[in-house]
């Protein structure tokens, strides 16, 4: 029969004692990584947080300096249209220019009614004194010119070839 007796081979290995603490400490090295990873994590965040509320603040305030500087353009008169809009119906009126300039050439034979034309100064900032200062104006006097809210004017007169005005805006 066989012996089932114990033999001094077959006894367990015997527990080793550092065992346990390798797997506490595997524990605690994923722990700290994780910890670490979390922290970086969160740190990256506050920072492109930042960044990002800084960026957004930056491109508000572009815009908003786009949006005053367009408004800015758009309140600018348009000396053209205002000088053609008011002589529309007025004959001997001839007028050149752009948004940023008119010039007038008022000829005929005789006193000129230059109401249109003084409706259109009054509209660019000129007092209403402006018709009186031109309607006066003789041909030795020259080039004279006046100053309003949003333009300036000069002209001259010539009893053989009319009235001349420029009259320009002033950014």
């Amino acid at each position: 029969m066989t012996d089932l007796s114990p033999s001094p081979f077959d006894v367990p290995p015997p527990v080793s004692q550092t065992a346990a603490p390798r797997r506490g400490r595997g524990i605690f090295v994923a722990l700290a990584v994780m910890t670490a990873g979390c922290l970086g994590f969160g740190a990256l965040w506050i920072t492109t947080r930042s960044d990002l509320d800084t960026v957004t603040a930056e491109r508000d305030d572009l815009k908003a300096a786009e949006a005053a500087r367009i408004a800015e353009l758009n309140a600018r008169p348009d000396v053209s249209a205002i000088i053609r809009e008011h002589i529309a119906d007025a004959s001997g009126f001839d007028v050149t220019g752009d948004e940023t300039y008119a010039e007038v050439s008022v000829t005929g034979v005789g006193l000129f009614d230059l109401s249109p034309l003084v409706g259109g100064l009054v509209e660019l900032g000129f007092s209403e004194s402006i018709e009186s200062k031109i309607g006066n104006t003789r041909a030795l006097d020259g080039t004279l010119t006046a100053s309003g809210e949003h333009a300036s004017a000069s002209w001259t007169y010539h009893p053989d070839d009319g009235l001349s005005i420029v009259i320009e805006r002033t950014d």
